[in-house]
């Protein structure tokens, strides 16, 4: 009978989840600000093209300088653009799904349907799944077109990978890994980017729980929270210093993203607790 149960439970979960996936995905609002986050990586490659149209292999650098995460040209202002807003377009993506159902009268609908745990958890794992694999399909199309656009066969014009290790001169965030397997650096840095922007877009989400707020207050407070950081703390403890690719220590990396996991965790369970009908 208990086996019963579980399995009638896991069965409504996976259609709560299959309801609110066909929901955000099916939505214009999803459609307008992936839309506009690919935008800004076209118009980087746009860029790319340009800057490296008729250029032969001598006249290149490596594949990875022209990344738009690590290039020091002005596609690598298209990227610290995208840092800026991705965070607060991804919480319009389906964080506010909640606020909507509340002041159009839906929620008590759903939740007498699928119960209130079911809910919500449900609403968590889609609005992290889909800012996750929105975000990391965005970036990483981007470095798949600048590897198709710029043969790795260029040179280095900078200082020598050697001679970075022989002097202990970090440039980069995790520069060992960058020194020896650039590629692999720059989808490292998208996953924390697509992780960031996912753990924002929850927060948000947990804050239209605990607060009766409308959707322009949720995002101006996840705003404050996500880049109040950079006016009080050091570029060591702030994550988009990590994203921004500049030199730091590992471990203070991994206690800056246990900092956002755990303020997360706490804003859901307190969400879950209060959450305002």
């Amino acid at each position: 009978m208990l086996s019963f149960h579980n399995q009638m439970g896991g069965e409504k979960m996976k259609n709560e989840l299959k309801m609110e996936f066909s929901r955000c995905l099916n939505s214009k609002k999803f459609k307008y600000c992936f839309s506009i986050l690919f935008g800004l990586t076209i118009l980087s490659y746009a860029m790319l093209f340009k800057q490296t149209f008729q250029r032969n292999s001598l006249q290149l650098g490596k594949t990875t300088d022209y990344s738009m995460i690590i290039s020091s040209s002005d596609i690598r202002t298209i990227f610290l653009t995208f840092v800026l807003i991705a965070p607060l377009i991804c919480t319009l993506m389906y964080s506010d799904s909640f606020i909507e159902q509340r002041e159009n009268n839906m929620y008590s609908i759903f939740l007498m349907r699928s119960g209130k745990k079911r809910y919500i958890i449900a609403k968590t794992i889609t609005i992290f799944t889909v800012t996750f694999v929105s975000i990391f399909f965005i970036l990483g199309f981007n470095e798949i077109l600048t590897w198709i656009s710029i043969p790795d066969v260029g040179i280095n014009n900078g200082q020598p990978a050697y001679l970075i290790i022989q002097n202990n001169k970090a440039e980069y965030f995790l520069q060992d890994i960058y020194d020896r397997f650039p590629h692999l650096y720059n989808f490292i840095i998208i996953i924390i980017t697509a992780l960031f922007c996912s753990i924002s877009s929850l927060i948000a989400f947990n804050l239209s729980m605990i607060f009766k707020i409308n959707k322009i207050i949720m995002v101006i407070i996840t705003f404050l929270i996500v880049n109040g950081t950079e006016m009080f703390l050091s570029d060591d403890y702030q994550m988009q210093m990590y994203i921004q690719t500049w030199p730091a220590e590992f471990k203070k990396f991994l206690m800056v993203l246990s900092i956002w996991i755990l303020l997360t965790v706490i804003t859901f369970v307190i969400g879950i607790k209060k959450e305002i009908i």
